[in-house]
């Protein structure tokens, strides 16, 4: 608060509380302000690369990742995307919890598609390209890195957004690798 530095996640909780949830701009604002008193650190994290968070935090284990809309964009396919899922799970501690929430493209047979861009040619809209993926995938990556616990949701995304769903998977990291 107050750091003009500072990512604003204001439409994050907006869009996920008020569009997707369905309630009040006063709960997506109690919730952030909730999250905020919860979180000890935000650390910036390139998953693609060997050291994701850098010699400053590289001896460091945490209770949780959290990756949100950016590992699929990330990622050139899904060979990397699993790739970068195990080396996000090994910043996590034994019983720590890998959350990652992304699109997925509604469509049958997405394998082959490449990239793909959410929004749909809006004018005036900035495109934002992605990997094409499927709960299905992210479940498998998720079981390749060594989760287990894993669960999954979806919902189609807000009519803006075509022929896409948000999906929320998370996974709990046990210690042991594959």
């Amino acid at each position: 608060d107050g750091d003009s530095d500072a990512h604003n996640w204001k439409p994050y909780f907006e869009e996920v509380v008020c569009r997707t949830e369905g309630k009040s701009v006063e709960a997506a604002t109690a919730r952030e302000t909730e999250l905020k008193r919860k979180l000890s650190n935000i650390v910036w994290c390139d998953a693609r690369s060997e050291d994701p968070i850098g010699v400053e935090w590289s001896h460091e284990k945490f209770d949780v990742v959290c990756i949100n809309f950016c590992l699929p964009s990330a990622c050139k396919n899904r060979e990397e995307f699993i790739d970068s899922t195990k080396k996000l799970v090994r910043l996590l501690k034994p019983g720590g919890w890998l959350v990652l929430t992304g699109f997925t493209m509604c469509i049958e047979n997405s394998d082959d598609l490449g990239w793909y861009d959410v929004n749909e040619k809006v004018e005036g809209e900035e495109s934002f390209l992605t990997l094409p993926i499927s709960e299905e995938f992210v479940q498998e990556a998720f079981g390749e890195a060594a989760l287990s616990s894993i669960h999954c949701e979806s919902q189609k995304a807000a009519s803006g957004l075509g022929r896409t769903s948000i999906f929320h998977v998370s996974g709990q990291f046990t210690g042991a690798t594959n």
